[in-house]
């Protein structure tokens, strides 16, 4: 079974895609097959999250049980997970080449974001091919329901008149296209935590030969990747990077552990 962290970012892809393929059976066959299912993940869900960010024990349990209900949509979310992730989590390409890989959204609106048919984040600018947008466990159809300027990287929901809620979770699948510099190359160092001297329940892992580097996939043993962010503070299984430093840093609850391995692409 999968750790709790990635148990809770598998349920919300699932979600998404369960949806989305809910709302489109409902259009053309008049009815889903199982109607409840996606609000049995939703709480489900919600409450693994709680427990997660409360760090309670035992949690083993109900991230098994919302593992098995991730079902038919697993294996797609596994893939999408593992292929590109929101925050620019991205496999290297060779030097000179691009291409588009999925870009998965996960968004909660904050209280400041609150009141607007409007949101913007810098992370999203220059995606493509998005697709429909789910809030709430509710569909809104692009072009219908909502406006997307890749540009600005903001979503416009004034078409169908909603206003965002504080809390509202807002999921979105897009696709980013990827340039590797020229001439510029990449590696992709394994960087055992045993050779730093990092004690149980670490936030913090300073890695010297990524100072002014910027990375392009990190990844850590046994948890696999979580949104790798360049501000702000970590949540959930977000990962901060400080070029300056090439300091990682994790939300309480995830923290680095000894014998752990990391990944890191980069250049």
């Amino acid at each position: 079974m999968a750790t709790t962290a990635t148990t809770i970012s598998l349920a919300k892809i699932c979600q998404y895609l369960y949806t989305v393929s809910d709302y489109k059976q409902s259009v053309f066959f008049n009815g889903t097959i199982d109607p409840r299912r996606n609000m049995q993940l939703y709480m489900e869900r919600k409450a693994l999250e709680y427990g997660n960010d409360q760090s309670l024990d035992d949690l083993q349990g109900t991230t098994n049980y919302v593992y098995t209900l991730l079902g038919a949509q697993l294996q797609r979310a596994n893939e999408i997970l593992d292929s590109g992730t929101s925050g620019g989590i991205v496999p290297a390409t060779p030097a000179g080449t691009t291409s588009l890989v999925p870009y998965n959204i996960l968004y909660t609106i904050t209280a400041r974001e609150a009141g607007s048919s409007t949101v913007s984040n810098s992370d999203w600018i220059l995606l493509q091919n998005m697709s429909d947008v789910v809030i709430n466990n509710i569909t809104y159809q692009y072009g219908k329901d909502f406006i997307f300027n890749n540009l600005s990287g903001l979503f416009n929901f004034s078409p169908s008149g909603y206003v965002l809620q504080e809390g509202d979770e807002l999921t979105a699948l897009a696709f980013q296209q990827v340039q590797n510099p020229t001439g510029g190359g990449s590696s992709a160092v394994t960087y055992p935590t045993t050779i730093y001297p990092i004690a149980n329940d670490t936030l913090n892992v300073t890695i010297s030969a990524l100072a002014g580097k910027t990375v392009t996939l990190f990844l850590r043993g046994g948890i696999g990747s979580g949104e790798l962010i360049t501000s702000g503070t970590p949540t959930g299984t977000q990962v901060l990077f400080t070029s300056a430093t090439g300091t990682f840093t994790v939300a309480a609850g995830n923290e680095f552990v000894i014998g752990e391995q990391l990944t890191v692409q980069f250049y």
